[in-house]
């Protein structure tokens, strides 16, 4: 096999590192480019660091589903003022808390199939998302007309009905084997902590603030 000494072709760059006796220098990041320091991390961004990602979505679920069920509770209360502003009935009153739950059983197995195709992530924060633009029209819908109000409450429903199947989505994906259940009850006991705090805060707003005050807080 014939050798051919072929004159390396060198850089400026390169040439201005090799001394005066044809040693080349060793610099290990001569050619290597330069981003610039990474920017410090604060405090919180450092803990955040060591706590395993599973954990923050558990938290950040458990909080999603105590908004949840604040919002759906809240009108329970509320209902107290609502029915002698505007004299409703018993069976009116049951009619209005009921329609709530004619929206929520319509999602549950469609909600299960959402989540599969789009993800559970997605799906619970949308859900929580047009759960909370709803309850925002709950009080105008009142004033409006009673079928208003219904209508309402069953689009709201509907929404809150995805949250319980993406939850299920997100653990199949996220937790290990080993710790399904933990962190599935960690994000499932956020609607007891949401009925727990929601209930006396819904009376405290009513009571100093008016009942329209419960919809717009949630």
């Amino acid at each position: 096999m014939l050798k051919t000494n072929k004159k390396e072709k060198r850089s400026s760059e390169e040439l201005s590192l090799i001394d005066v006796q044809g040693n080349e220098q060793t610099y290990s990041s001569a050619f290597q480019y330069d981003y610039g320091e990474e920017e410090p991390k604060s405090s919180c961004q450092r803990c955040l660091d060591y706590i395993p990602k599973r954990y923050v979505l558990a938290i950040m679920t458990f909080l999603g589903f105590s908004f949840v069920y604040g919002m759906r509770i809240n009108l329970s209360v509320a209902l107290v003022d609502m029915r002698q502003e505007f004299h409703w009935d018993t069976k009116t009153q049951g009619i209005i808390l009921g329609s709530f739950f004619m929206g929520y059983m319509i999602t549950q197995i469609p909600g299960g199939w959402v989540a599969g195709y789009i993800g559970g992530t997605r799906t619970f924060g949308a859900g929580l998302l047009l759960t909370s633009f709803f309850t925002l029209f709950t009080a105008p819908a009142a004033r409006l007309d009673y079928f208003a109000l219904i209508a309402i409450r069953i689009m709201e429903g509907i929404a809150e009905g995805f949250s319980y199947p993406a939850m299920h989505a997100i653990w199949s994906v996220w937790a290990p084997s080993m710790e399904k259940s933990k962190l599935t009850t960690i994000s499932m006991s956020g609607a007891y902590f949401g009925t727990v705090i929601g209930l006396p805060l819904a009376g405290e707003l009513t009571k100093r603030l008016g009942w329209e005050s419960v919809f717009y807080f949630y």
